[in-house]
Order: C-alpha cells, then sequence, then structure tokens
C-alpha cells in the first residue's frame, strides 16, 4: 500500500503523492510564486493532465492544513499564475526533502501513465515507500485572522546603488523581478527592471523620456505606463502625457521603442494599470473635467468608468484578488477618500480617509492593494502605513531614519518593496547687486523657508536635523561659521507647518499642528487657540495681525486674524499658493496656476496673466511693484499699471525656492537642492 500523510497539530492525515509533491514544491520556493507551468514540469513530466489538476491538490491541501480560500493564510493563490507558501518552512532531514521532491510515489493512474523513467523512477510492486510528513518538520504559522496580522519589518535589503534617483518600483506578478523609474536628472528617467534571483538589470526603454509609473499585465509578459512628450532646456515638462506600452519578454534580450497605447489629444492620461488581458484602467486629467477611462485593447475604445464630484483624482490601483479598483482623491481642503469599485458588479464604495494629525491636509496620498486582504498599503515620511476599509491608518515603525516612497507588495503578501532615501535642501544667502552666493547652516538634512530679521540681526529658517521639524536660528553675520540654534521644541502631534517673523521682528509666529504659536528669541513658547484650523501663516501685519490660510466652514479661506482681540475677516482662499498685503492694503493672492490675482472686497480679478512665468512664491509688494520667484531660479518684477514683466535676478537652476527678498537692500535667501538620493529597498 502506498500512503503519503501529512500530520497537522498531532492528526495525520492521507493524501494523495501529488498532493504532498505540490506542497513539498511550495516549500521548496517559500515565498515565490510556483506557476502553473513550473507544477506540470516537475510534478507531472511528460504527461497530459487536465487543467483542474493543480487545483484539486492546491483545494485538498487547504481543507487539510485549515487553510481558508478567502483569507488565504497559508497558501496564497496568484490568478492565472500560479501559488505560493506564505509562512516559513524548516527541512529537518533534507535527504526527505530531495526524495519528496524528485522520487515520490505516483498515485495509481500514475502508474498506469508513467512506464518511462526519468525523471521518475519506475517502481516495482514489491517496493513500498512510506512518506510521513512528520519526519520533515513544517514550521508553519498558525492562520491568523486579517485583525491579527501585522506586517513586521526584520530586514531591509538595498537592491539598487547608483548615482541616480530610483523610484516607484514594483513586483512582477511572479514575484521575480522588480521595475523601476532611473532618473537621469530633470525630466529625463528610463524604465529598468532587476531580476531577484540572478541580480541582473535591464533597461527597458531604448529612448531617454519622461515615463510614469509602470504597471505590469496580469501575465507580467507586458508594461504599460504614461509618457510626457517633451522637456525644455529649463528641465520643465511640456506638452500632455500619454499611455504607452513595451513587451518585458523583449526588451530584457534588449532596450525597446516603447509603443503608443493611447495618444493625449490635449489630455493627461496617468496612474494607468492592467486590470484584466485586454483591459487597462487610467486617470483622464482632462481639460474639462477627470474621470476614471478603461482602455479596451481589443478594439481600442475608451470607455468612462468614474466621474468624481467636485474633487481632483490623484492616484488609483487595481487589487487582482479583490477584483477592485481603489482611487485616491481630494477635495477642496486636501481631505482624502478612497473609492472602491467592483469590477464585477460596478458597486461603488466611499470611505473617508483619516491620517494621522501631522498628515490630515496632505496634498496626496498614494495607496496599493495588498495581494491577499482588503486594505491597502501607503507611505509618509519614514512611516509605512497599513489603511484599512474603515479609512484608517495604521502605523508600523521601520528601522530607518530615511524617507520612504511608493511601497508595493510583493505576491506573497509579506515582502515589500520601496524607493528610500532623502531631498538635501541646503540655505544660501546673497545680494542681487553681487553674483557670490553664500550657503550657511549646512547639514544632511533639509533646511527650507529661511526669513531674515527685519533689523538684520538673525536668519530663522525650518530643519529637519534633529529628528523632527523645528524652527533654528542664526546668526546672519556668521551664519556659515557658527552653528544655529534650535528655538522650538515641537512634538509629533504639533507638526510644524510654516512661520513668519512678527512685523516688529521680536516674536516668529509659526503655525504648527493645525493651531498658532508664539516663539521669542529666547524659546519662549505661547500656543494661542484659534476658531479654525490653521494650515499655513503668509504675513505678519501690525502688531498682533497676521495673514493665514486656514478651513473655515470646510473651505479654505484666507484669514486676516489678530490674536490678541480674536478678531478676523475671511477672504476667497481657492487654490491658493501664497498671499500678501501690499503697502496699499489690499491683498494679493498667487494661485496654484502662477497667476497673481488681486481681492477687492470679496470680488476677485486677475491683474496680469503671469502663468507662463512659472511663479511659486509672492516676495513683496511694493506700490505698483510685485516682487515674484518662479521655479526656475528668477525673481521678477511685475509693474501693475504697464504689465510689464521684468527679470532682477537670475540664479543657479538649483534654487529651489527665493524664500525672502528685501527689494530696498537687495539681499535674498534661498533653498537649494544640495543632493538627492533614491535606492530601490525590499522590506521583509
Amino acid at each position: 500500500m502506498y500512503r503519503s500523510q501529512i500530520r497537522v497539530d498531532g492528526k495525520v492525515h492521507s493524501v494523495e503523492p501529488k498532493v504532498l509533491q505540490v506542497l513539498a514544491l511550495l516549500a521548496e520556493h517559500q515565498g515565490e510564486v510556483v506557476t502553473h507551468e513550473q507544477f506540470l514540469a516537475q510534478i507531472w513530466p511528460n504527461m497530459v493532465v487536465g487543467p483542474n489538476a493543480i487545483q484539486r491538490c492546491i483545494a485538498q491541501l487547504r481543507k487539510v492544513l485549515n487553510d481558508d480560500v478567502k483569507t488565504q493564510a497559508l497558501i496564497m493563490t496568484h490568478p492565472k499564475i500560479g501559488y505560493s507558501l506564505i509562512p516559513s518552512v524548516q527541512w529537518t532531514k533534507r535527504a526527505v526533502k530531495n526524495d519528496l521532491l524528485m522520487n515520490a510515489c505516483p498515485s495509481k493512474q500514475a502508474l498506469s501513465e508513467s512506464t518511462a523513467g526519468p525523471p521518475f523512477k519506475k517502481w516495482g510492486l514489491g517496493v513500498a515507500i512510506l512518506f510521513v510528513v512528520s519526519l520533515l518538520t513544517w514550521q508553519l504559522m498558525p492562520p491568523m485572522n486579517n485583525a491579527e496580522r501585522v506586517l513586521r519589518i526584520n530586514k531591509l535589503e538595498a537592491l539598487t546603488a547608483t548615482d541616480y534617483r530610483e523610484i516607484k518600483p514594483s513586483f512582477s506578478p511572479d514575484g521575480r523581478y522588480i521595475i523601476f523609474q532611473r532618473h537621469l536628472g530633470g525630466c529625463q528617467n528610463e524604465l529598468w527592471a532587476k531580476d531577484r534571483k540572478t541580480n541582473r538589470e535591464y533597461r527597458l526603454t531604448k529612448e531617454v523620456g519622461y515615463y510614469g509609473a509602470p504597471s505590469w499585465s496580469p501575465d507580467g509578459q507586458q508594461v504599460v505606463f504614461s509618457s510626457v512628450a517633451a522637456c525644455q532646456q529649463t528641465q520643465q515638462l511640456t506638452g500632455c502625457s500619454e499611455l504607452r506600452a513595451l513587451s518585458f519578454s523583449v526588451a530584457k534580450t534588449q532596450a525597446q521603442q516603447s509603443r503608443r497605447l493611447l495618444a493625449c489629444d490635449g489630455n493627461d492620461y496617468d496612474s494607468p494599470v492592467w486590470i484584466a488581458d485586454d483591459k487597462i484602467a487610467f486617470i483622464n486629467r482632462g481639460s474639462e473635467e477627470e474621470h476614471v477611462g478603461i482602455l479596451s485593447l481589443k478594439d481600442n475604445k475608451v470607455s468612462v468608468l468614474y466621474k468624481p464630484e467636485d474633487k481632483t483624482l490623484y492616484f488609483l490601483d487595481y487589487g487582482y484578488m479583490q477584483n477592485k479598483i481603489a482611487i485616491s482623491e481630494r477635495d477642496a481642503i486636501n481631505r482624502f477618500s478612497l473609492v472602491t469599485i467592483d469590477m464585477e458588479t460596478q458597486a461603488q464604495n466611499r470611505i473617508e480617509l483619516e491620517p494621522n494629525p501631522q498628515h490630515k491636509y496632505a496634498k496626496f496620498w498614494q495607496l496599493s492593494w495588498h495581494p491577499s486582504e482588503e486594505s491597502l498599503i501607503t507611505a509618509a515620511n519614514n512611516g509605512l502605513y497599513k489603511v484599512d476599509m474603515n479609512g484608517q491608518f495604521h502605523a508600523y515603525t521601520l528601522p530607518m531614519a530615511e524617507h520612504i516612497y511608493t511601497p508595493k507588495f510583493h505576491p506573497n503578501g509579506h515582502t515589500l518593496v520601496a524607493s528610500m532615501g532623502a531631498f538635501d535642501y541646503d540655505l544660501g544667502f546673497g545680494n542681487i547687486h553681487h553674483s557670490e552666493l553664500t550657503s550657511f547652516a549646512r547639514s544632511t538634512q533639509n533646511e527650507f523657508n529661511a526669513q531674515l530679521q527685519s533689523n538684520g540681526e538673525h536668519i530663522a529658517f525650518i530643519s529637519d536635523r534633529s529628528g523632527s521639524r523645528q524652527v533654528w536660528l542664526a546668526a546672519k553675520e556668521r551664519a556659515s561659521d557658527v552653528m544655529p540654534l534650535q528655538l522650538s521644541q515641537f512634538t509629533k502631534n504639533h507638526y510644524l507647518q510654516d512661520f513668519v517673523w512678527s512685523q516688529n521682528a521680536s516674536v516668529i509666529i509659526a503655525a504648527a499642528g493645525h493651531s498658532l504659536h508664539l516663539l521669542d528669541l529666547n524659546g519662549e513658547h505661547t500656543s494661542i487657540a484659534t476658531p479654525f484650523e490653521i494650515v499655513d501663516v503668509y504675513q505678519a501685519l501690525s502688531e498682533n495681525r497676521v495673514l493665514l490660510k486656514a478651513v473655515v466652514n470646510d473651505a479654505f479661506k484666507l484669514v486676516l486674524y489678530d490674536y490678541s482681540s480674536h478678531e478676523y475677516s475671511l477672504f476667497t482662499a481657492n487654490k491658493v499658493n501664497s498671499a500678501r498685503v501690499g503697502s496699499q492694503k489690499q491683498l494679493y493672492i498667487l494661485n496654484e496656476n502662477g497667476n497673481i490675482y488681486v481681492n477687492h472686497g470679496s470680488d476677485l480679478s486677475s491683474l496680469i496673466d503671469t502663468a507662463t512665468l512659472g511663479l511659486n512664491q509672492l516676495l513683496d509688494v511694493q506700490g505698483e511693484l510685485i516682487f515674484a520667484a518662479s521655479r526656475n531660479g528668477k525673481i521678477w518684477q511685475v509693474n501693475m499699471q504697464t504689465q510689464v514683466k521684468t527679470v532682477l535676478y537670475e540664479g543657479p537652476r538649483n534654487i529651489d525656492i527665493f524664500s525672502d527678498f528685501n527689494p530696498k537692500t537687495g539681499d535674498v535667501l534661498f533653498s537649494h537642492l544640495a543632493s538627492s538620493k533614491n535606492e530601490i529597498v525590499v522590506l521583509e
């Protein structure tokens, strides 16, 4: 009699030999996806079997091991690809493992079908082989329900080590390859892939371009991504983004010219994800309205899947196990919600996201499905978060200080790939009438928003150098050779957003934890209760008055607030980038599109079309002259009467933003990118 047995919690279960071989093959490749082809080649070689042979063995294993097909705590299904074993495995007798994999006793059907010999031996009827799985110890963790599963990061492995920035990685459906973007500088990048088994890297795109995050087809043979047409000499993108694809199997042999799937025609196509062999979902950021579309590759027709109501679409992802699309969208005050769409029933479900307080008004959340759970993963700063179907964020501590970006799960559900690194912004001081620029308060962490005290003695700025975002103070005349002092001691629950000097320059007015705080130069700290949540602070006016951006009645508003009397006035603040009150008491607003507006009572009117200048900061307003900075290192003077726009100063292109400017003296403060480094890491 031929027997093969599995012992679970002291109880012996007899199973067919093929079932035991399937389990042994999964154990040999624990944590990896074993494809249907691998099962057939090793367990049913030189035989023709029905398409359900593997599924039948998996079903028997799940029954014996008490593994629910819905939760898949032990054996995970990868649709149309194969299966993987999740728990770790320890083999106590190596010979037993080899016998199980290579010489297992065949079933009666196999005895009648297999007379050929290798790779299986011929069996004599007088020979009985007993396979008892109690001889080999399977260290299988007991099944856990979803509430008990905890993402534990015990190991970090760096996969790339170049001088370039590598971002937006994702695993292939079988878990073997990782595809990612490799940035060459400015708005130029390439798509690359890495084989985790051989450590070989493949350049996939023949031409340098600006490619979006890649997405795998279900069979892992193709990759789809967005592509922007052109890059200016100023390293700014021009044109619209289209959908393109390439064959991964072909590109592994030689970098390929991608093929166009959907021309942009004035639209911007973003976040493409493969949802079936012949269908791709994407975000259409059209000039009129945004929506999620579905591209059918059979007939090249596009249909609309979802249109938001008064919300901005940010990102989408597709979960194969869930058969659902997840869409992150935000309203006018950056409150995010998650919309899930069941692709079989088309049922929609909206969930309000509830991130931690310091991320409450974050401008984006990129979420990715867990391969076997009704949950998603995301990251912010150096934290990793599981997002459940109630919108709750569950934080996991990572064994590193650097920031982590765009995490994606391995098909096994417990390994992650992500981009890790940081941008190092330093501070600089100079004068537009002289060519020399000087860096100061140098560190390996971010420094930004340097503000000169009106009497010129000190420079205040924000830095991450002490492990959290704080206000620091440097002496102007010795800023380059004397260490600055930390002025604030904000806790994690009072995440620093921004600050300005008071008009008499004796106090720093800071927005932290969505409330207002006063800091004197001795470090004394006073918190001020406000009737609204503060998002940003732009300018100190007369004593005790400050220009703020706040959330009032579920809308962003500009607020002129007196923090002594608590009186305030409200102004429209839709898509405000920065704002200032001029010397003639008018309110000037720079919006996110780079246009400047002036407030006339309750009305906003366009002052002058400045969108082509790329403005990102209002610096000052003196009489009829507006002084503003652009993202390409220029300071502009805009004359409100003549409509003339003049470049006052053009600095190095690595200047990120001018944070302060004195038109009378020409003194200027700025932050510039000193270095940036992102590498691909695997977390387990």
